[in-house]
């Protein structure tokens, strides 16, 4: 039976491409080739063309000079910064820049480094890179499952110096048997598939979340060791990114964004003992307030959005398109509502849907 859904699921929910254009790099995990073009599905997703320009960025425009009184934002982060799953012209980047372009009438352009599995540490890496984009400000995009991953302390050491070092994500040869199963069942379409259907129930979906134990833990208060270690980490390391980049008299712009999880807990009324979808949120507040990071605080918006899960893929857990255009209507009143040295304040972006 298990063979028969696994057949037919394949059938009906595709997923194919290669990913030709990823290339690893030992010092920031993985980055693009120059004017690599590639052509990708999951099964959640319809075909995505991802094309990159001639720096390796997910951007139409070009990497070298920014237009004549034009702005540029340099973006790094990992998958939802790329725009995974979603086409080019629907990722909060694009979107962003073309709101932000119509309203105050000059162009507005992102460049975005943003690539699968760079997790702050490696978003860390790459901001000299970022910062000789001449950019008008750079903007870090995290989502809990960015900073869930924990860092080796040796790289963490190393991070000024940084060598080329093994990835210390792997689990290696010495990963257990029941490691290896779970790898495989995650990636069997029938599972998939039967995990879209079933977290499509918000009551199921939550039910099931919650019981994942560390995956869980930043929705709970107080917040595990783990996550503490996770978030001192990450104060760490944003605090020298704010540093560096606010000497090149630039403002540095931390966008959050919430997990699906945290998304459909947002505007419930009777939460879970011990949960709040608020309290991880609340400490990136705080972390960026402690190093004059701008803030960028989704939450508010998709609080107002009932069922506001349904703005991501179900079972992926990535931001769908919908959920990329609200996005882009929080950061552009963000950037451009006061208060962001160097931006023009221009009428005041409402959120697309």
């Amino acid at each position: 039976m298990f063979i028969l859904a696994e057949v037919s699921t394949r059938l009906l929910w595709k997923e194919g491409g290669v990913d030709s254009c990823r290339v690893s790099d030992p010092i920031v995990a993985w980055r693009y080739k120059p004017y690599c073009t590639e052509r990708m599905k999951s099964p959640e997703s319809p075909w995505i063309d991802y094309k990159f320009n001639e720096c390796g960025y997910r951007a139409a425009s070009s990497c070298e000079a920014k237009p004549a009184d034009g702005l540029r934002v340099a973006l790094l982060g990992s998958s939802t910064s790329l725009g995974l799953m979603v086409p080019y012209e629907d990722s909060f980047a694009a979107l962003t820049g073309d709101i932000l372009s119509r309203q105050c009438g000059r162009p507005f352009e992102f460049q975005n480094l943003g690539a699968v599995g760079s997790e702050p540490i490696y978003a860390y890496q790459r901001v000299d890179e970022a910062l000789a984009l001449k950019p008008d400000a750079v903007m870090l995009a995290v989502a809990p499952f960015d900073i869930q991953q924990d860092i080796d302390p040796q790289l963490l050491a190393a991070r000024k110096n940084p060598l080329p070092l093994r990835d210390y994500r792997s689990k290696g040869e010495n990963a257990s048997i029941i490691a290896h199963i779970e790898d495989w069942l995650s990636a069997s379409r029938s599972v998939i598939v039967a995990r879209h259907f079933l977290y499509e129930n918000q009551q199921e979906y939550l039910k099931l979340f919650l019981l994942q134990g560390d995956s869980a833990d930043f929705l709970r208060v107080p917040f595990s060791s783990a996550w503490e270690r996770r978030l001192s980490n990450l104060d760490l390391l944003l605090g020298e990114m704010a540093d560096k980049v606010h000497h090149a008299g630039i403002p540095f712009v931390l966008t959050v964004i919430p997990a699906r999880a945290q998304a459909a807990l947002l505007n419930l009324h009777d939460l879970p003992p011990g949960v709040d979808p608020y309290a991880l949120d609340r400490r990136f507040a705080e972390i960026a307030e402690k190093h004059g990071i701008i803030f960028v605080d989704s939450f508010n918006d998709f609080s107002h959005v009932l069922n506001a899960e349904a703005l991501f893929y179900p079972a992926d857990g990535h931001l769908a398109p919908a959920g990329h255009a609200l996005l882009s209507g929080v950061i552009a009143r963000r950037l451009t509502g006061g208060g962001v040295p160097g931006f023009p304040t221009c009428r005041s972006a409402k959120p697309e849907s």
